[in-house]
């Protein structure tokens, strides 16, 4: 909260979306500044009105000043310290290495009787049986079903799996 009214954000005119202003704006730079709310004219209008100031500031096209960011927009300040912004650089990289973490947690192991059970099915081709026991590897849970199945069902699931995936070949 301090830094969204310190850097004047939760003070202009849209703060509420009401378009009606929630105050004065809190002065933190110099109390010889004048006070802008959003909307209200820019810096270079107050800047002649303020008192002591008999002269106009020349514009943009009248200084010879051949720097190209006298055009450019206003960068804003982040209203984060350095400090704040390591802080959420370190739990960003924190929160990436949970995510990994969890992601990699799953089962790396195939069921030990897999491999028997695919290359016992000498019906098929070992071409076939290969790709299969690749996909079914790849596929751990339905490997781990492919092992508890009987002989029957094997079968029929080994030709639903060439069936299902034809690039396996």
């Amino acid at each position: 909260m301090e830094n969204c009214f310190a850097n004047k954000q939760a003070t202009g005119n849209y703060a509420m979306a009401t378009g009606v202003p929630l105050g004065t704006p809190i002065v933190v730079e110099d109390k010889d500044k004048p006070n802008v709310m959003e909307g209200h004219g820019t810096t270079d209008e107050v800047l002649q009105h303020l008192p002591g100031s008999n002269s106009a500031l020349p514009t943009a096209s009248a200084t010879q000043d051949p720097s190209p960011t006298s055009n450019k927009k206003r960068k804003r300040a982040s209203g984060l310290t350095e400090e704040d912004t390591i802080q959420c650089r370190n739990m960003t990289d924190a929160m990436r290495e949970i995510a990994s973490a969890i992601n990699n947690t799953c089962h790396a192991e195939t069921h030990p009787d897999l491999y028997k059970a695919v290359m016992d099915l000498i019906v098929f081709e070992q071409n076939d049986r290969l790709a299969v026991l690749d996909y079914l590897t790849e596929h751990k849970a339905k490997g781990f079903n492919f092992v508890k199945m009987n002989d029957e069902v094997r079968q029929a699931s080994f030709k639903r799996i060439l069936k299902a995936n034809p690039d396996l070949l």
